[in-house]
């Protein structure tokens, strides 16, 4: 045999530490070799290639550097891998360190798949597959996330960044969301429906550019500059975003404390010779479009956003206003949209606040159905009314939907939601829904 061959399969090791923790030891090598087979897709080569050269190379030269500080003989360096949450790998030194994380949620529509005006709608999709890796390598960061549901390939997160810059705190730079609202820049693995309100249709999503972020105490704030850029993450030759947001978190009493949470965001959009679009759907990623305000040319775009959260133990509410005025040569037309939702955890953790980003994470189920003589998980009841009112040269009119939720966490990885939305569309275009979501993510 080889043996270079011989060498690294000697250091490529695992071994089980007390508790029952598995510890597995690689090899720069291996790893390299695993990352290839791995990630063999044609849009991702590239870039995870040279992350992962880099983390080898890396690793080496770290390992070298203290073994020979140490007085020690050049050894292979090896990699620990744990399950933190995610799939964690660490090098010995902690110069180094990712995390493999994912999500699946497919989706059924039980009920209600025929729309006002007699189209079907499907009955299931996978509506996300998202399989992502972050990173830390001394005070940078990376992240390299793409969405493979609905047999499309899509850029989520994508950018480096460096922490602990005096006053700026983190800037990062690539394809990531812009600073406003609240619902939108919650993961959607985190978000108490199935879908955002009915305001997402002033969402700024993601786009390419730089954003700048800093937390102090509890007050949070982040402003970026973004070029307009399509799902695919193809950047537009014309049109520039600056966007800026402010959060603020008052509490009051003890064990535990009850939240007060305050924001405010702005968008300032040139949008040079892209068409602009308004169009949602009731809630339900299922359903047919029901609101739709066409193509329209518009100078700029101005994007103001109200928000305010509050947790009482383990009830929360939150309401969020987005309004958008559009500039066009010689007048100007406005369109907002609101919601307010209310829920209530049995049997689990409240949702935590995170501070470093100002918005609230998910719940964390008190319980495992696994574990001997527990068979109840944690349960969330939710209810949420939603307005969109629409004004342009070719729409004026409105659409609400009230929505029902239910949420099931058996396990810390796992969750079912049911969602009811009932919605008031124009030109008589009701609907009733009920749809189900099996939601896995890590």
């Amino acid at each position: 045999m080889d043996s270079r061959r011989i060498e690294e399969k000697e250091n490529d090791t695992a071994h089980t530490v007390p508790g029952g923790q598995i510890i597995v030891k690689l090899s720069p090598e291996t790893l390299l070799r695993v990352c290839l087979k791995v990630m063999n897709v044609r849009r991702l080569v590239f870039p995870l290639l040279v992350l992962c050269c880099h983390t080898a190379a890396t690793a080496s030269q770290v390992n070298k550097e203290s073994n020979q500080a140490a007085g020690w003989s050049e050894q292979k360096p090896a990699w620990e891998w744990r399950w933190l949450g995610g799939l964690q790998g660490t090098f010995p030194g902690k110069n180094f360190e990712f995390l493999l994380s994912g999500r699946m949620h497919y989706d059924w529509l039980l009920s209600g798949n025929e729309s006002g005006d007699g189209s079907s709608a499907p009955e299931g999709e996978l509506r996300r597959a998202l399989l992502g890796l972050t990173g830390q390598i001394h005070q940078f960061e990376f992240k390299i996330e793409y969405d493979f549901g609905n047999a499309l390939i899509r850029p989520k997160d994508v950018f480096v960044g460096m922490r602990g810059i005096p006053w700026l705190g983190t800037v990062r730079v690539g394809h990531l969301r812009e600073p406003f609202g609240l619902d939108v820049l919650g993961s959607s693995s985190e978000l108490i429906f199935m879908e955002r309100g009915l305001p997402s249709a002033f969402s700024t999503s993601r786009s390419v550019g730089a954003l700048f972020q800093n937390s102090r105490s509890n007050l949070h704030w982040a402003a970026g500059v973004f070029r307009e850029t399509a799902d695919s993450g193809a950047i537009s030759r014309h049109g520039y975003h600056l966007t800026a947001r402010v959060a603020g978190l008052l509490t009051f009493g003890e064990s535990p404390p009850s939240l007060l949470h305050l924001g405010a965001s702005f968008s300032h959009r040139e949008p040079g010779e892209k068409s602009l679009r308004f169009r949602q759907r009731p809630e339900a990623h299922l359903a047919p479009v029901l609101m739709d305000s066409g193509f329209f040319k518009a100078d700029s775009i101005q994007l103001y956003g109200l928000e305010a959260s509050a947790q009482v133990t383990k009830a929360h509410l939150q309401s969020e206003s987005i309004c958008a005025v559009v500039q066009m040569t010689g007048r100007q037309q406005g369109s907002c949209g609101l919601y307010a939702l209310a829920s209530y955890v049995f049997n689990g953790e409240r949702r935590p606040y995170q501070v470093s980003s100002g918005v609230f994470g998910r719940v964390r189920s008190g319980s495992n159905i696994l574990a001997e003589g527990n068979r109840l998980g944690a349960w969330e009841v939710a209810v949420r009314f939603s307005r969109l009112a629409l004004e342009t040269s070719s729409l004026r009119d409105s659409l609400r939907t009230l929505t029902l939720g239910v949420n099931w966490y058996p396990h810390a990885y796992l969750r079912v939601m049911v969602n009811h939305v009932l919605a008031k569309a124009p030109s008589d275009r009701d609907m009733q829904l009920v749809q189900l979501r099996l939601q896995i993510y890590f």
